[in-house]
């Protein structure tokens, strides 16, 4: 590199080393899926990830829309040195996501507002080199000279905590190394990303299904996603599957009939993303699991209690049941993110339960069902708060920030619901913000801007009180992202 652009990228690495951390602790690759989309997920920490997954840039966010670019994609923060009547230009960094093909080189910023800051280049016409050092990318052309940096992405990692371990530089080494063959041979690489990202490896074990502790509905939504599931694992695990989904069946009307002992085998089958799609189910995956835990679509659960809640609110304004001093249907409290079936707070650290799909259903019927609009308190929370409903929160809603798209998410076809536990205080302003559910990677997205979000303060009898509701933020390729 010439003395000036030397300069500019000893700069441009101070600059991104700044913004991001040093590569991290990490196990061997693994494929995950994007919530329907397949990827390499390399882990540097605990939560704390590198990707790499195929990936479509499109001329709009449009679903439909004409498909601009097609190629392999890696979450980075780049900062491009543009050469200019012969002086060179630097550019502050940006985050988004670099899309390699076989013809261009492009950079897609998470802000919209960054588009253009750093042109496509051709892959044939850009010289690459790796500073080790600093785990940072140099790719030189006659536009200019882009530095960037692998993106670690957060899902669930402990703000602070170390993301650095030379121990584990070699895991690096070869993430770089993939990035410098995607211009030299990238049909080799692609066919082998598309390959390794095929597949979703997915546990069935005792501690994955539901047991006598758990509703009979767990037992009916599980036997029926598991008679879907043994099909497409290998003829050992598919017996071991049958094994769960005929006890389930045999349980999912009355949890205290004969059906035998309960499954105790083990098996992990490896899903096509077709096959995932039709399973209709989310995933369930923390740092201790060795595969992930299907789970399977609760909402019909949830729109079942909100009838149920609706008949009950309309029998007590008929006289023909009285008010229950407290709710009968378990309520979160105030600042809880999830509760089991009992009632209780779901420990965050206990990993993966049966109770998660539960407790989401849960809590989307209780904050936006009757006991909400009657201003009822279940014991543990506070007297002097409301629940509300999602249509009634609305109706208070006085400003509000949509959410900015994450390019990550865009480029992966990422779509969905964001649902967030919110609390509402006396002047408006919206704290104690919890996810309840949502594709990870557009969770930070969706709180930054709801955070930011202001109400009409909830008066009841006079007073006004704090108010706590779940706000849905959707996301879809048809238009903006915002609330539903």
């Amino acid at each position: 590199m010439a003395g000036g652009i030397r300069r500019w990228v000893a700069g441009a690495v101070i600059a991104l080393l700044a913004g991001v951390g040093g590569s991290a602790n990490s196990r061997a690759q693994e494929p995950v899926f994007f919530y329907n989309n397949g990827a390499i997920r390399y882990t540097e920490a605990a939560g704390v990830y590198h990707y790499v997954f195929p990936c479509k840039q499109r001329e709009s966010a449009a679903s439909d829309a004409a498909v601009k670019f097609e190629g392999i994609c890696w979450p980075v923060v780049g900062t491009m040195i543009l050469k200019s009547a012969g002086s060179e230009m630097p550019k502050a960094p940006v985050a988004g996501v670099l899309l390699v093909s076989a013809g261009v080189v492009h950079f897609g910023p998470i802000d919209p507002g960054n588009s253009g800051l750093i042109p496509d280049q051709h892959p044939g016409e850009v010289r690459f080199s790796y500073l080790r050092e600093k785990s940072v990318a140099v790719m030189e052309s006659a536009l200019g000279t882009l530095v960037l940096k692998l993106r670690p992405v957060c899902e669930g990692c402990t703000p602070g905590a170390p993301s650095a371990d030379p121990a584990r530089q070699a895991q690096v080494d070869g993430e770089y190394a993939e990035l410098k063959e995607s211009l030299t041979d990238y049909a080799a690489l692609a066919k082998r990303v598309k390959e390794r990202a095929a597949f979703l490896e997915v546990a069935i074990a005792p501690k994955t299904e539901p047991g006598m502790e758990d509703v009979a509905e767990a037992m009916g939504l599980y036997a029926a996603m598991n008679e879907r599931v043994a099909p497409m694992c290998g003829e050992t695990a598919r017996a071991c599957v049958r094994q769960y989904s005929k006890y389930e069946a045999c349980k999912k009307d009355d949890l205290h009939a004969e059906c035998g002992v309960p499954p105790s085998c083990e098996a992990t089958c490896a899903l096509t993303e077709t096959g995932f799609r039709s399973l209709n189910a989310t995933v369930c995956r923390t740092p201790k699991d060795k595969a992930s835990m299907l789970i399977p679509d609760w909402s019909a659960a949830g729109e079942r209690l909100r009838a149920q809640q609706k008949a009950y609110r309309e029998k007590m304004a008929a006289g023909t049941i009285a008010a229950p001093a407290t709710p009968t249907i378990a309520l979160p409290k105030v600042g809880t993110q999830r509760m089991d079936f009992m009632g209780k707070p779901i420990d965050p650290a206990a990993g993966c339960t049966v109770e998660e799909g539960y407790a989401l259903a849960m809590m989307t019927a209780s904050t936006q069902g009757v006991f909400g609009q009657l201003g009822t308190s279940p014991a543990g929370t506070a007297l002097d708060v409301s629940r509300i409903s999602g249509g009634v929160a609305a109706s208070n809603l006085l400003s509000k920030v949509d959410p900015v798209y994450p390019a990550v998410a865009k480029a992966a076809h990422i779509a969905g619901t964001v649902a967030l536990h919110v609390l509402i205080t006396e002047q408006g302003e919206v704290t104690n913000l919890t996810v309840v559910s949502g594709p990870p990677l557009l969770r930070a997205a969706a709180v930054d801007a709801v955070k930011q979000w202001r109400y009409k303060p909830y008066v009841v009898d006079g007073v006004v009180r704090k108010a706590e509701t779940v706000v849905l933020v959707n996301f879809n390729f048809g238009g903006p992202p915002g609330a539903k």
